[in-house]
């Protein structure tokens, strides 16, 4: 698989809280951290609370999302390539990009 970039979007395989099935849900991508890891931000279509980041189709550079999404940056995992589509939907801009890494810095600050 080829390497992915920090602001690529993928879909990734989530397993539900049982273990018991898996759903493909979509992610940002922020750092990659070995040739097999990568840091990653949950983006999720429900967003509650107001930490969440919306994004829009005019927050990315190429590519775009079915539904509309928000970046939750108090949902920070890391994850394995395989675990990924093998190509990005998406990638963001630049400005949406650092406001989700100063929204995440804000959350390890607090």
């Amino acid at each position: 698989m080829s390497p992915l970039s920090p602001r690529d979007v993928v879909w990734t395989e989530f397993p539900y809280t049982d273990m018991t099935q898996t759903k493909w849900r979509p992610a940002l991508v922020l750092a990659q951290l070995s040739d097999t890891d990568y840091l990653m931000c949950q983006l999720t279509s429900k967003p509650y609370g107001t930490h969440f980041i919306d994004l829009g189709d005019g927050d990315f550079e190429w590519g775009r999302l079915e539904a509309t999404r928000a970046a939750n940056p108090k949902k920070i995992f890391t994850l394995h390539r395989e675990l990924m589509e093998e190509k990005p939907c998406g990638r963001l801009g630049r400005t949406r990009f650092e406001h989700i890494l100063e929204a995440i810095r804000g959350c390890l600050e607090s």
